[in-house]
């Protein structure tokens, strides 16, 4: 027992192991003095390349060699497969021969998918002597993160009994021990993160296809299950889980039928969101082979309050670029709405003042990559367009200068995913705060961003925490610029509240009306309050993306440049910097140092830290 606790503690941080009781037991006794000796029976008969994992392709004894069930001696083959007394009458039985009295191709009684028949549970299961896993200083309590249940999710959810294969290897689940300590501790693996713990997502699901949909679709994203459903489904399937009798909470116009679950569990967003097997019906993912999701459609639906008022109800679809593997990072990261939708509401009559704000959600980073998720206050469409130089929706695809910088795989892995550090899924490392590594900068930053690129000088982590901070301060501005549009603190947006250093939107205000309709000679249909709103989506939108600073540097610029300018004075006419002065001279931001918010957002919105002061109010 004591080995196999030892080995226990040995294994994965966040090892998916199963929940599972009840395993019937005919294990073979075999007097021996390791697994590997007990095991060398079945290796006679079940080595070579006829035995081949079905998932990773690779040999059997091969892989479980390498394993702690080996190195640790803590399971061998007949600890798992359970073969009955007399197993087997001789190899050839499992190549066709009959045994006596019996049929052919039959032989003793063995668990050929041990996972499937619940054998793992004989050690990993809840209630074993898990302990605490430590990696990168960060402790892990395993037996939490696999199994406890309530307000968070939880990796052995009720979609994930018996079946660790998808995200184990079940016969060398050591390998990739590294990898999946790093995502349990990213935000994907964390189980109490709010994305993880606000509400139970498995029912938040629509009966409708997305593309038709107003409501709840939180499943595609915050579920695994959801999430295969959705882009195995041509971008439709948003259905919530049936419950464990059948019964599903979808909704459509109203509020869930159902509001607790019987299913206590809560899924992750686990190893078979990103990887598959493609073995159909089967869900194994541990060959991590990249899932194929094709070309991202996402659907922008709003559906005005109160009452959800179908007059109003405003339908825009996206198609994004063809990322490649970086498809699957796609899908969940383009926002839940763009700013394009407020335009669209207005032209269909929305009142303002009788709307909350309409928000982007959260991680859109997809979007703002192509230019495409914030309030755009030009009509045209070159004002915010990516550049002829802009490189990083490039990444990773053979568009790239130079060709295939960061890989084959897209954007998205290519900038977050090529280092030794990949499962943290962080292109920067963070000290305290403040950028103090960029591991990914030899394979992929450097390869666009050096001495010879005239656009871009090398990246260091004192040029990108000055990125950062720039963004930050820049963002700052425009919270003061929302709580004092056009100098008058009367006419606020809303309420900050410094401890969670957010602002309560006062909806009655989105019509300030001493602001001109139509100011930038577009759809006269649109209203002030549309320009408005626009101006406090545009600010929640970059909030919502701390990465912006990098996706799409200019674009994030010139979406907070033209909010200022708007709620300066109600028109867009390059005052940005006179917003600024305002700000600065009234005390509402800091400045006199290299480090005042005033200072750091006029380097950032249109100039240079050298020489901030000196900056016109033009656009970037």
């Amino acid at each position: 027992m004591l080995v196999r606790q030892n080995m226990l503690m040995a294994l994965l941080a966040p090892c998916l192991a199963l929940l599972l009781f009840g395993c019937g037991e005919k294990t073979v006794t075999v007097s021996a003095n390791s697994k590997l000796e007990a095991s060398q029976s079945c290796i006679d008969c079940h080595q070579g390349d006829s035995w081949n994992s079905p998932g990773s392709l690779k040999p059997i004894v091969e892989e479980w060699k390498k394993s702690a069930h080996n190195l640790s001696n803590g399971a061998g083959c007949a600890d798992c497969h359970e073969p009955e007394a007399g197993h087997p009458d001789s190899c050839n039985l499992c190549h066709g021969g009959t045994p006596p009295g019996g049929l052919p191709g039959s032989t003793k009684h063995v668990s050929k998918n041990p996972d499937q028949d619940g054998k793992c549970g004989k050690c990993h299961r809840k209630g074993a002597s898990w302990g605490i896993s430590t990696y990168d200083s960060v402790p892990v309590d395993i037996q939490f993160v696999h199994y406890s249940t309530g307000a968070h999710a939880n990796f052995v959810a009720i979609n994930y009994i018996s079946n660790c294969r998808k995200c184990h290897n079940p016969h060398d689940p050591t390998t990739a021990k590294e990898k999946l300590q790093q995502w349990s501790r990213s935000g994907h693996g964390n189980t109490t993160s709010l994305a993880k713990s606000e509400m139970d997502f498995k029912a938040r699901g629509n009966s409708v296809p997305a593309k038709d949909a107003f409501s709840s679709s939180c499943v595609r994203c915050h579920t695994s299950t959801g999430y295969i459903s959705y882009v195995t489904s041509g971008f439709s399937d948003i259905r919530a889980f049936p419950d464990t009798d059948g019964v599903r909470a979808n909704t459509s116009v109203s509020p869930n039928p159902r509001t607790t679950y019987l299913d206590k569990s809560r899924e992750a967003v686990n190893c078979n969101v990103c990887h598959d097997d493609g073995r159909l019906n089967d869900g194994s993912s541990y060959s991590y082979k990249v899932r194929t999701v094709p070309r991202v459609t996402s659907y922008f639906n709003y559906s005005s309050t109160p009452l959800h008022q179908s007059a109003w109800n405003v339908k825009f679809t996206q198609a994004y670029p063809d990322l490649g593997s970086s498809n699957v990072c796609v899908v969940c990261h383009t926002g839940r709405e763009i700013g394009w939708i407020i335009k669209m509401a207005s032209v269909q009559g929305v009142d303002f003042s009788n709307q909350k704000l309409i928000s982007s959600h959260y991680r859109n980073a997809a979007s703002t990559l192509i230019a495409a998720s914030g309030f755009h206050f030009y009509s045209s469409a070159g004002k915010y367009q990516n550049p002829v130089y802009f490189q990083h929706d490039r990444v990773g695809t053979s568009s790239s200068s130079p060709t295939n910088a960061g890989g084959s795989g897209g954007p998205c892995i290519g900038c977050h995913m090529k280092n030794d550090r990949s499962h943290y899924f962080l292109p920067v490392q963070e000290t305290n705060g403040v950028i103090s590594a960029i591991p990914g900068d030899a394979q992929v930053c450097s390869q666009c961003h050096n001495s010879s690129n005239p656009k871009s000088a090398p990246w260091t982590t004192t040029t990108l925490e000055e990125n950062k901070e720039g963004l930050v301060a820049a963002l700052k501005t425009l919270q003061q610029m929302i709580l004092h549009p056009n100098h008058d603190t009367e006419n606020a947006l809303g309420t900050y509240n410094a401890t969670t250093n957010s602002i309560t939107y006062s909806w009655k205000k989105w019509n300030v009306p001493l602001f001109s309709p139509d100011p930038v000679g577009g759809n006269p249909l649109i209203a002030v309050g549309a320009y408005t709103m626009g101006a406090a989506f545009n600010y929640e939108m970059l909030r919502g993306d701390p990465g912006a600073y990098v996706h799409n540097s200019i674009y994030a610029r010139r979406l907070i440049f033209d909010s200022i300018d708007w709620l300066d004075d109600g028109t867009i006419n390059q005052d940005a910097k006179a917003a600024l002065d305002y700000l600065k001279n009234n005390s509402y931001i800091t400045s006199g140092s290299a480090v005042g918010t005033y200072e750091m957002a006029l380097a950032y919105l249109c100039g240079t830290k050298a020489d901030p002061t000196g900056i016109s109010g033009i656009r970037p």
